[in-house]
């Protein structure tokens, strides 16, 4: 889904334009319309823009000035200027900068829709694969010290560095970053990792996936990444130079918008680059550099509290359950702590906590094989081996509060006591029925958090039928990223979230045909159509009566 901004003064060019792209449906399009440039950066503050469509000469802020802002907070977006006046000066200043064109808006429909499809096509990532292998193999010759990765690593699992101790280490390993600038956690993890992939082969993807976000954020930002696990990913993110001074404010709102704006990029990116689905969770605001090991938690927390069964691709803001999820006991830490230090457990932990059910088993199978020749019930690598194991799931199942609903199907004083097992092997069996049982409960109560979510937005849209139902609306509804939110809903109900708002628009209109007596352009207002003449032409479409007819027809059916 891209994103189309209308700008013009003239309110029935823009309400034209508007209105004849929305009824484009072989473009998968989400159109905004605004009537003055200031009213265009309130879509560009909220959201990210793929392409501007917009008028040269309006009052005050003109067409120039509003694309040296586009050009600040989303680089990548293409503009096109339509005008009715042949002034060579505001071409000539328009077409020199990059991705953006000019056309006479006497030159009709036909040619603006052939020139916004062009801007779309031109999305397409053109990211050269054997560049882009070249600079992958050049990173890895100068791939980051071992102190680099393991003082970040100590930050993430809560080392007591102070704000000094922490800016004396980023300027002695020569980490490009500032302990005096709040940052940004984004955090990512690989959806299905192939396990049997050697580290060169892994290490290779890591890198591919650190030169896409780069080339898609920077120099927008600078990114630092920190490899936390085999699949999952953390990177610290903090402006670049003046790059977002300009009206921002302290907390690193206009950064924040434009990372969460550029996550679609960087998901299709590494789908078409990598051939890799990547999930991503980015955090709610800038934090200090003492908070980052509690804010890391969390977010990795979230970035395994799925929605949508079997999608790919997860993208949400931590503002999802966020009074559930902020803050964490100490107890939490301390078995993150314990993946640390436990590198079999970290492993089998970190399919369990991702939901790779395969991956899990089959781990969970080698334990088995370990047990099956063992015999004696005292002996203490398996002891190890057992508390370790039951450590792991204990801890998954209280952070989820699962202990309920599992001891519905399964004995769980099995999990902490050893000597409630016949033999080791019985033991390791037990292991395997209880991922599968954990399994089968998340997988409900993913498909639970899908429908509620998808319930509230229809609730959402059948209250506010009148009002704007932009998909980014819809999605600051739900904190989801808007694509994501259109997938889980099309995932759900097997439709297209923007027919199912014309269906609801269409009905609630016939109903107020049938029921009242309000004239049709009130009732075209009531339901959230631009025009009566849209309106018309839209119920004509879909009923083959015009809406006066329609109301004829239903009156003359209840005498």
């Amino acid at each position: 889904m891209l994103n189309l901004l209308i700008v013009d003064d003239e309110q029935d060019i823009a309400d034209s334009l508007y209105m004849h792209f929305k009824q484009i449906e072989v473009m998968e399009l989400d159109v905004y319309k605004a009537y003055s440039a200031n009213e265009a950066l309130e879509w560009l503050n909220r959201t990210k823009i793929d392409v501007v469509l917009s008028d040269i000469r309006m009052p005050g802020m003109n067409g120039l000035q509003l694309l040296d802002i586009i050009k600040v907070k989303w680089p990548k977006c293409k503009v096109i200027f339509l005008t009715g006046y042949n002034d060579f000066d505001y071409i000539y200043a328009a077409t020199k900068n990059d991705g953006v064109k000019y056309l006479l808006k006497t030159e009709g429909y036909e040619v603006i829709v052939n020139e916004v499809q062009k801007a779309f096509n031109e999305f397409e990532f053109a990211i050269e694969m054997n560049d882009l292998l070249d600079k992958t193999k050049s990173q890895m010759l100068q791939a980051l010290p071992l102190l680099q990765k393991e003082f970040l690593l100590d930050l993430l699992v809560g080392a007591p560095y102070s704000k000094e101790e922490i800016a004396q280490q980023l300027e002695n390993l020569n980490i490009q970053l500032d302990a005096s600038i709040p940052l940004l956690l984004l955090a990512g993890s690989i959806d299905k990792l192939n396990a049997n992939k050697v580290s060169f082969e892994r290490t290779q993807t890591y890198f591919k996936i650190k030169l896409i976000v780069e080339q898609l954020l920077h120099p927008h930002v600078r990114t630092y990444l920190i490899m936390y696990d085999h699949s999952t990913f953390l990177w610290i993110i903090q402006p670049n130079g003046d790059s977002m001074t300009s009206g921002s404010d302290d907390n690193g709102a206009d950064m924040r918008v434009f990372v969460k704006g550029m996550l679609d990029n960087i998901q299709a990116a590494c789908k078409e680059v990598v051939e890799m689905s990547l999930s991503l969770v980015i955090d709610n605001r800038a934090i200090g550099w003492e908070t980052i090991s509690e804010r890391f938690v969390h977010l990795k927390q979230l970035l395994n509290f799925r929605i949508g069964t079997g999608l790919d691709g997860f993208l949400v803001d931590s503002g999802l359950m966020l009074n559930e999820f902020e803050t964490f006991d100490q107890a939490g830490r301390d078995a993150q702590k314990l993946y640390f230090q436990l590198k079999k457990i970290t492993e089998l932990g970190g399919y369990l906590e991702s939901g790779k059910q395969d991956q899990l088993l089959i781990g969970l199978s080698d334990v088995v094989d370990g047990f099956k020749d063992i015999e004696n019930k005292n002996h203490n690598p398996s002891l190890e081996l057992f508390y370790s194991m039951s450590i792991m799931f204990l801890s998954y199942i209280n952070r989820w509060n699962l202990t309920e609903k599992i001891a519905l199907k399964i004995n769980m004083n099995k999990l902490t006591r050893a000597d409630e097992h016949s033999s080791w092997k019985e033991a390791g069996y037990y292991f395997l029925q209880l991922a599968n049982v954990i399994f089968d409960i998340q997988r409900k109560e993913e498909e639970k958090r899908s429908d509620v979510a998808v319930s509230h937005i229809k609730d959402y849209i059948i209250d506010h039928l009148g009002e704007d139902l932009s998909l980014v609306l819809l999605a600051e509804q739900v904190h989801f990223n808007p694509s994501y939110l259109s997938r889980l809903f099309k995932q759900v109900t097997g439709n297209n979230i923007f027919n199912f708002i014309k269906e609801a628009r269409l009905a609630k209109s016939k109903e107020l045909l049938r029921n009242n007596h309000l004239r049709i352009n009130e009732i075209a207002t009531a339901v959230g159509y631009i025009s009566a003449p849209y309106f018309t032409r839209s119920f004509r479409k879909a009923t083959n009566m015009s809406p006066q007819e329609y109301r004829d027809h239903s009156h003359s059916m209840n005498k």
